[in-house]
C-alpha cells in the first residue's frame, strides 16, 4: 500500500515535469486521506497559483499556514498569490512574515522589492534587491530587477551595469538583454541597443517587445527600412498600441501621413485612452494641413495626459497658423510651464508678441530661447528682426553675427544681416552679405528680393528687376492661386490680362502709370485695385476696374502692377514720368478752390504719418512737432491732409503750429483720396513724409516736397534731390539717421524763400 509520503513524491514528480493536472489529482487524494497535511495543501495551492487560480491558491496556502506557520516558503507563495490579485498590502505582509522566519531568503527579498517598486517605493525596492544580491551574488533576477529600479530612477549608467551583470550570470536571459537594450537606447547608444535587442530575439524569436525595442533603436539610428520591418514583426507577434503608433510615426516621417493615420486609429482601437496616439494623429493631420482636426486631436491628447508639454506646444502651432493668436499664446505658456526648457515654445510665443506689437515681451522670449539653446539660429533671427524694428541697428547686426557664429552656413542669417547693414547705409557690406547668402542657397527668394531692393535703391534697375520678382516666393508674401499663367509682356493678341494691385495704396498709385503701356500690347485688360481707389482711378480715365475681393471675370493671363517695370525693362532713363496721370473730379476741385480761397497766403498741405501697422513706420513717419519751425514763416497757411493715424498729434502743436484740420471733410463719401486729390490741386505745395500721400501728390503733378529718412525706401533712390518717378517732386533727405531736423530744416529754408517770393 502506497504511503502518503510516497504519494506526495509521485505528485511532485508530475508537478516538476509540468503535468499539473496529474499532480493536483494526487494532492487531493492525499488531502482526502489526511485533511491536515500542510505540505499537500501548500502544493495544491502552488498548482492553483501556477494556473492563475489565485483565489484558490490563497485559500489552500492560507490553510497550510494555519496548520504550519513556520515555513517561509508557504508565506512567500501566499505573497505571490496576493500579488497576482493586486492585493499589495497582504502580499507585503506575507513576504515580511517569510523573512521573519528566514531572513536569509534571497528570493523573498527580491520579490518584495518588485512589489515595492510597483508601488513607487523605489528606494526601498533598491534596498531589497541589494540585500538579495548580497545573500545570493549569482542571482540574475535580482540584478535585472535592480537594473529596472535604477532605470525607473533615470540612472541609466547603474541600470546598464546591473543588466550586464545579470547577463554575465545567465547569458541566455532574454529579458535582461531586452532591458539592457532599453537602457542603452535611453542613453543614446542606439547601435549598442540594437545589438542587445537582437541578442534577446536570438534567444527568444517570438519576443514581441524586443522586436519593438529594436524598431525604436533602428528608427532613432536613421535606419528606417529596418525599423519598419521590426515594428511590423512586433505587431504580427503581439499587436500593441505602442508599436502601431511608432510605425505610424515612421511612415509619417517618410511622407505618408495618410497611412500613419490608419495606424494611429489601430493604436486607439487597441488602447482607447492612448494620449500619444492622439498626439501623433494630430501631427499627421497637421502635415496634411488639416489644422482644425489636428487641434482636436491635440486637445484629446491633452485631456488624457494634461502634462504632455509637446501636445500643448503643437496645439499652439496649429492655432497660431490659424490666426488664433491668444489661444496659441495660452498653449505655448502651458507648454513652458510644463517644460520650461522648451526653447521652441519660447520662440513661438515671442513671434506672437511680435505680431501683436509687444516688442519688449517678444525680446524676452527670444532671449530665453537663445539662453536655452545658444545654437538655435531661428531665435537669433527673430530677435534681430525685432531689434531692427526698434531701430537698434548695432544690436541687430550683433545678433545676426552671433547667429552666424552658431551656424556659419545659415543663408537666412546672411540675408537678415544684409538688411540691417543696408538700413545703416553700409551698402558694400550689405551686397557682400546677400551674395554670400546666395552662394549658400542660390534659390533663396528672400536673398534675391532683398538684394534687389538694394540694387533698386542704387538705381541699378535692370540688374534688380529679376530679383525683385522673387518677392512672390517669399514666406511673408500673401499667396493667391488664380490658376492662370503669368504674363511675360508679349503682345496679348486678343487675350484678356488681369492686372492686379499689390501691397499698399502708394504702390498702386505709383505703378498705374504703366497701364497705358500695357494697352499698347493689345488685347483686353481688367484692372483689380483696392475698392476705395476705384472712384479716383475712374475719374482719371482708367477702365475695366474691379475691386479686390470681388468675383473675377474670365481672363487668360495675369500680372501684378509691380511686375510691369520688369516686363517693360524700365531703367532710370525710361521711367514713365509724364504727370499728371491722376485727375480728381473737376467739380470737387472747384468746390475746394472756393472753400480755401477765403484765406490769403501760400497754401501748404501737410502729411506726416504713415500706417502704424507697417513694421518700419517709425523710420519714415515724422513727429508733427518736427515741423514747428515752419510756423515762423510769414504768409503761409497750413492745411492738414492727415487722416487716421497721426491726427491726434495736432492738439499737441496747436499753439505753436496753427494748422487747418481738413480730415473730417476728406474722402468720406467720394472714395479714397478723391477729396484729398482735389484739395492738392488747389494747394500751392504739399509737404509730406514717405506715405501714399506723396505718391498721390506726385501723380497729380502738384509741387511736392518729401522728407525722407537717411536710408529711405528703394523707390526714392539715393543722394538726389529730384525724383525720376515724379517731376514735380523734391526730396529732402536726413543727413544723420533719425535726425529729422536735417531734412525739415532745409524744407523750412526753402519754404521761407518760396513764401517771400
Amino acid at each position: 500500500m502506497v504511503t502518503i509520503a510516497e504519494a506526495i513524491q509521485t505528485a511532485l514528480a508530475h508537478h516538476q515535469a509540468g503535468r499539473l493536472a496529474d499532480a493536483e489529482q494526487i494532492y487531493r487524494q492525499v488531502l482526502a486521506a489526511d485533511p491536515r497535511n500542510a505540505g499537500a495543501l501548500h502544493l495544491l495551492g502552488l498548482v492553483a497559483l501556477q494556473v492563475g487560480r489565485h483565489e484558490a491558491a490563497i485559500d489552500h496556502i492560507s490553510r497550510a499556514i494555519r496548520l504550519d506557520g513556520r515555513s517561509a516558503v508557504f508565506h512567500t507563495n501566499l505573497a505571490e498569490a496576493y500579488r497576482g490579485m493586486g492585493r499589495w498590502d497582504e502580499a507585503v505582509r506575507s513576504y515580511e512574515q517569510a523573512l521573519t522566519i528566514e531572513p536569509q531568503l534571497a528570493e523573498a527579498h527580491n520579490n518584495l522589492g518588485t512589489i515595492l517598486q510597483a508601488r513607487g517605493q523605489l528606494a526601498a525596492a533598491v534596498e531589497r534587491y541589494q540585500t538579495a544580491i548580497e545573500l545570493k551574488p549569482a542571482y540574475a533576477d535580482a540584478h535585472n530587477n535592480l537594473g529596472n529600479a535604477y532605470q525607473q530612477q533615470g540612472d541609466w549608467t547603474r541600470a546598464i551595469a546591473c543588466y550586464e551583470h545579470a547577463i554575465g550570470i545567465a547569458p541566455t536571459y532574454a529579458k535582461a538583454h531586452y532591458n539592457l537594450g532599453v537602457a542603452l537606447g535611453a542613453s543614446g547608444r542606439f547601435e549598442s541597443a540594437c545589438s542587445s535587442f537582437n541578442q534577446a530575439i536570438a534567444i527568444q524569436p517570438q519576443y514581441a517587445e524586443a522586436h519593438y525595442g529594436l524598431g525604436l533603436a533602428l528608427h532613432k539610428s536613421g535606419r528606417s527600412d529596418e525599423a519598419e520591418r521590426a515594428y511590423r514583426r512586433s505587431l504580427e507577434l503581439r499587436p500593441t498600441a505602442e508599436a502601431a503608433s511608432s510605425l505610424g510615426t515612421l511612415l509619417q516621417e517618410r511622407g505618408n501621413p495618410q497611412a500613419s493615420i490608419e495606424l494611429y486609429c489601430q493604436a486607439l482601437r487597441l488602447k482607447p485612452n492612448y494620449a500619444e496616439a492622439h498626439y501623433n494623429w494630430g501631427t499627421a493631420l497637421k502635415d496634411l494641413d488639416h489644422q482644425a482636426e489636428a487641434a482636436d486631436q491635440y486637445r484629446r491628447a491633452i485631456a488624457l495626459k494634461p502634462a504632455m508639454a509637446d501636445a500643448h506646444y503643437n496645439l499652439g502651432t496649429v492655432l497660431q497658423e490659424s490666426g488664433m493668436l491668444d489661444a496659441a499664446a495660452d498653449a505655448y505658456r502651458e507648454a513652458i510651464r510644463l517644460n520650461p526648457a522648451m526653447e521652441l515654445a519660447h520662440n513661438n510665443l515671442g513671434n506672437i508678441y511680435k505680431t501683436k506689437g509687444d516688442l519688449p515681451a517678444a525680446i524676452n522670449c527670444y532671449e530665453r530661447a537663445i539662453e536655452l539653446h545658444p545654437t538655435q539660429v531661428e531665435a537669433f533671427n527673430n530677435l534681430g528682426a525685432v531689434l531692427h524694428q526698434q531701430g537698434q541697428l548695432e544690436a541687430t547686426i550683433a545678433c545676426y553675427q552671433r547667429a552666424l557664429k552658431a551656424k556659419p552656413d545659415c543663408a537666412e542669417a546672411y540675408v537678415n544681416l544684409g538688411t540691417a547693414l543696408q538700413a545703416q547705409g553700409k551698402r558694400a557690406r550689405a551686397h557682400a552679405a546677400y551674395e554670400t547668402s546666395l552662394r549658400l542657397r542660390p534659390e533663396s527668394p528672400e536673398a534675391h528680393y532683398n538684394h534687389a531692393l538694394l540694387l533698386l535703391s542704387e538705381g541699378r534697375l535692370a540688374e534688380a528687376w529679376p530679383g525683385f520678382a522673387y518677392r512672390a516666393l517669399c514666406r511673408e508674401y500673401p499667396k493667391r492661386d488664380l490658376g492662370k499663367p503669368e504674363w511675360d509682356g508679349s503682345p496679348l493678341e486678343g487675350q484678356t490680362l488681369l492686372l492686379r494691385a499689390e501691397q499698399g495704396f502708394g504702390d498702386t498709385l505709383q505703378f498705374v502709370r504703366y497701364v497705358p503701356r500695357v494697352k499698347e500690347r493689345g488685347g483686353n485688360m481688367i484692372l483689380e485695385v483696392q475698392p476705395g481707389l476705384i472712384p479716383l482711378l475712374r475719374a482719371s480715365g482708367f477702365e475695366s476696374l474691379i475691386g479686390g475681393g470681388a468675383p473675377l471675370p474670365a481672363f487668360d493671363v495675369q500680372a501684378s502692377l509691380l511686375d510691369l517695370p520688369r516686363l517693360f525693362g524700365t531703367t532710370i532713363d525710361t521711367i514713365p514720368s509724364v504727370v499728371p496721370y491722376l485727375f480728381p473730379d473737376a467739380e470737387l476741385v472747384e468746390k475746394w478752390r472756393e472753400r480755401l480761397s477765403a484765406l490769403a497766403g501760400l497754401k501748404v498741405g501737410l502729411a506726416w504719418q504713415g500706417n502704424r501697422a507697417y513694421a518700419f513706420d517709425h523710420n519714415r513717419s515724422i513727429p508733427l512737432a518736427e515741423f514747428k519751425s515752419l510756423a515762423a514763416i510769414p504768409g503761409v497757411q497750413f492745411y492738414s491732409l492727415q487722416k487716421g493715424d497721426g491726427r491726434e498729434q495736432l492738439a499737441s502743436v496747436a499753439d505753436e503750429l496753427p494748422i487747418h484740420d481738413l480730415a473730417d471733410e476728406l474722402d468720406n463719401e467720394t472714395g479714397a483720396f478723391m477729396d484729398t486729390a482735389a484739395v492738392m490741386k488747389v494747394l500751392d505745395l504739399v509737404i509730406t513724409s514717405d506715405t501714399a500721400t506723396a505718391h498721390l501728390a506726385g501723380a497729380l503733378g502738384v509741387p511736392t516736397w518729401v522728407a525722407l529718412a537717411a536710408v529711405p525706401d528703394w523707390r526714392w533712390f539715393l543722394d538726389r534731390a529730384d525724383c525720376p518717378w515724379y517731376p514735380s517732386m523734391r526730396l529732402f533727405r536726413q543727413q544723420h539717421m533719425g535726425d529729422w531736423s536735417t531734412s525739415v530744416g532745409p524744407i523750412a529754408k526753402e519754404l521761407a524763400r518760396l513764401a517771400s517770393s
